[in-house]
Formats: structure tokens, sequence, C-alpha cells
């Protein structure tokens, strides 16, 4: 995913003109669903990080076979395993890149993909041969250029099979719909995000991610809020800079740890950054960096409220600011993802109130295995984390804070394009101190990824409880996706 320099675009009054409208209509999507009070959710945008671990491999997952390619200088190359590869957002998550569109339509799904890599060509069923001209099977929800024509580290329209690969204006949609069995049958909306990025100028993108705040406890709970509509992230970013580096200013997640597709995992449930929640989200600056193999992220923020599930609202009905609380906070991501290996570190510290969840710290060792590169009989990523922190006790006692650690193990199996097996092992002690309230958790399961655009995904979990009288807990989750 290389870039070449390109000729400048054409500038006119219709292209400017063009540009006022769609930032209007960007202002009105972000404003209609702003509401300062907050609120809370039930899931996010999900991220895949062994999409990127996975797609070494081959070049051609990403973008069309690089026949007649010249290799540019390390800091003009867009080649990396980082989230910025396949999302706008550069810390995962949320809208694809067109490298992300085009690898969810060649390389995803079972049935109808617009191709195949060329690793995969036989990694397809005979009924459903793929067709001498490639084409991509769904509209591609991008529109115009940007004024002063493309940077030098812009995707490449021409391969990109016909996607549009660096527009004035995109939308994104990220949607589930979820069956939990756990002990009776729930049926609610998991999710439905709503994108949209601007990109006025070659070096300048605005984003933004609003969706309904849905609740396990179904429709009536989800649309019957004041404001069951809002703002997730919102950020304005200057990126498509040298070494794949950029900036942003706004509301995002920090960047620590493994950014996994299930919230609920203790990684990222019980360090503040449950993706399905706005009091994980912060307001501040970060900035990154992702040339080839090595990355670094760092932020500085205003940290949010801590999450109130444990506390006198079971439900996590109440509205954190959207700016934040007062105080401050900090993370750094640092690592190298190689095509067959990973690893990286990770801090994270906030300073707040104690009415707002207190101080806290974190560190995360997080690393990755990919022996499919080695081999292509071993069509595996394992990935790993073990993250530990310190909190402060939301009560005065003689020990003013408590550690806690937590760590996952994931091995997924792809038995076939579209047929993408799971197993996680969990392991969780949330407080140090007190006695018996570590467990064990095992879930098992996968995706179909039956189509461009939609799949299913079905998991069964059981955790292990600590003490002789702990009682061993299951339950199971369906849910059906669709994104765009």
């Amino acid at each position: 995913m290389s870039a070449m320099h390109r000729p400048p675009a054409r500038r006119g009054f219709s292209r400017a003109f063009g540009a006022i409208v769609l930032t209007g209509l960007t202002a009105l999507i972000t404003l209609a669903s702003f509401d300062p009070r907050g609120g809370t959710e039930i899931a996010a945008v999900s991220a895949l990080p062994h999409y990127a671990a996975r797609a070494a491999r081959t070049c051609d997952n990403c973008h069309a076979d690089p026949t007649g390619w010249h290799n540019p200088e390390l800091s003009l190359r867009k080649c990396n395993l980082s989230c910025s590869t396949c999302h706008v957002n550069p810390t995962g998550g949320g809208m694809r890149t067109v490298a992300g569109r085009y690898y969810g339509q060649a390389t995803l799904p079972l049935w109808f993909p617009s191709h195949r890599p060329a690793k995969d060509a036989n990694r397809q069923f005979s009924a459903l041969r793929i067709a001498k001209t490639r084409r991509n099977r769904l509209p591609d929800p991008a529109f115009g250029k940007p004024l002063g024509g493309s940077a030098p580290l812009a995707y490449e329209e021409e391969r990109y099979n016909g996607l549009r690969a660096d527009p004035l204006f995109q939308l994104g949609l990220d949607t589930r719909y979820a069956f939990w069995f756990a002990g009776a049958t729930l049926f609610f909306p998991m999710q439905f995000d709503i994108h949209a990025a601007l990109h006025p100028y070659k070096h300048l993108t605005i984003y933004s991610t609003s969706g309904f705040l849905a609740k396990s406890k179904g429709y009536a709970a989800t649309f019957g809020r004041p404001t069951p509509f809002m703002v997730k992230d919102l950020f304005v970013m200057l990126h498509q800079l040298p070494y794949m580096s950029y900036v942003r200013v706004g509301n995002f997640l920090p960047p620590f740890g493994t950014y996994l597709d299930d919230h609920t995992v203790a990684t990222r449930r019980d360090f503040g950054l449950h993706s399905g929640l706005l009091q994980s989200r912060v307001s501040g600056i970060e900035l990154g960096l992702a040339p080839n193999y090595p990355y670094l992220n760092v932020a500085v923020f205003r940290p949010n409220r801590q999450d109130a599930f444990r506390g006198d609202d079971p439900d996590n009905d109440g509205n954190p600011p959207f700016f934040g609380v007062d105080g401050w906070g900090g993370a750094i991501a640092a690592g190298w993802r190689d095509l067959g290996w990973q690893l990286g570190v990770s801090a994270m510290l906030r300073r707040r109130g104690l009415e707002d969840g207190g101080d806290s710290e974190a560190v995360a060792l997080s690393w990755g295995f990919n022996p499919w590169y080695y081999s292509d009989w071993l069509p595996l990523v394992y990935l790993g984390e073990l993250a530990y922190g310190r909190k402060q006790r939301p009560v005065v006692t003689s020990k003013q804070s408590y550690g806690h650690m937590a760590s996952f193990h994931q091995l997924r199996a792809l038995v076939h394009n579209g047929v993408d097996l799971l197993v996680r092992y969990e392991f969780a002690d949330p407080d140090f101190e007190i006695r018996d309230d570590h467990y064990h958790r095992l879930a098992l399961g996968g995706d179909l990824i039956l189509l461009p655009g939609f799949s299913i995904h079905g998991e069964f979990r059981m955790q292990f409880n600590a003490g002789a009288d702990a009682v061993t807990t299951h339950d199971a989750v369906l849910y059906f996706r669709g994104w765009y």
C-alpha cells in the first residue's frame, strides 16, 4: 500500500462549493447527535487485530498485486500491520480506509468476493467460481477528491479495483443485532453506528462516529432514552505525513493494549477501555507513526468519569460529560509488528477526583504470532496480552490503592476464507486484596463471513470462578453483523 506521486487535481468553483456543502452535512450529522450530558451503550465499533496480523501472508490482501511498481523510500511507504492501514481512526475501529474496504470484499467473504488474493485462489467453492472480470459487490460510499489533489502518501486509485482511494467525503455503517443466551434469551440492537469523514485538504480529515446507545434490555431500553443517538468519537486529524505519522485532537479511546472486538475481555473492561461506553472516551491530543514494522502512539488527555456498573447505577445509565472531568492523563503504546510476529508495550495513567473514579496507573505487554506467514499449512493467528494496574479505592481504608491484573490468549484458525474459528482463554484478578475474586474464562466460537459486508458470529463462554462455593457460569451470544 505504498504511495506514489500524482499530479495535483484541478481546482474550480464546483469543487469548492461541493466541499462547503459536504462540510455542512458532516457538521449536521455531528451536531444532531451531540449531547453534552453523555450516555452509555452496550457495544461499539469492532476492531479485529487478528486481521492485521494475518494480512502479512500476501500483499494483495489489501491492494492489487503491484506488478511493475517501484518500492518507495521508507518515509513514503504505507505498508504496515497497524490499525491505520485499514481504519481512518489510526488506533482502530470504525470507518475503513480503501485498503480496509478492499480487504473486506476480496479476502474475507465466503461467497461472492470481488476476487481472491493469489495465494487464496483455491480457497473458493467450486460452485462459485470468480468471474474473470473483477468487480466489487458493494457500492463504494466515498465521493469526490480533496481540494489541491492528493498527498504523496495518499492511497492510489488504480490499485483498489475501482474503489475511491482518497475521497473528499466518506460514509460508513456498522450494525450488530444480538441474541444473548444467559438463563433467558434476550434480543437487542447491539450496535448501530454511522461514520462520517470529511477530507477537504490532502493532510486534513474531520471524523465522527455517532450511534445508538444500545442496551441489552432490548429495544425499549435503547430507544426510550431522551437522547438514544449520540456522538462517540469526534476528532480533527492531520495525516498522510511521512512515516505514516499523524496528529489528532478530539474525543477518542486512549492507545493502550490490544483493541479486541469483545469489549467484555478484562484487559479492556477492567482498565477503563470498554469500547461500548462513552466513559472510556477521553478528550485530548494524540500523535503517532507506523513506518512498516515499528509503531508509536502517544496521547495526553482529559479523562472521563469511571463507569458505574459496580456502583449504585447497575445499568450504567449515568451521563458522563462529553469533554471529560477535571484531571489529566496520558498513554503511550510502542512496539514492532513484523510479518510473522509482533511485540508491544503500553502504559497509561489517569489523575482525577475520587468521586469520578480516582487515580489509576496501568502497564501492558502484548504479543502475537502468525505461523501462516511461514507455512501455507498453518492458517493460524495467536494473540496474547498481560496487563497490570493499580486503582485508587473509592473509600478511605488503610490501603489507599489496590492492584489488579488481566490476561488473554486467543487463537484464530481460518479453515476457509469466510470460516474463522476462535478459542480464547482469559484470566482476571480484579483486586489483589480480596480473596478468591479471580476467575478463568474460556470462549469457543467463530465467524461465518458469508458475504461482503455481512457475517454471523457465535460464541459460547464458560467462566470458572474461584472459591470452594463458587459457581461456574456460562452464556452464549449470537449476532448478525453488517458493515459498509
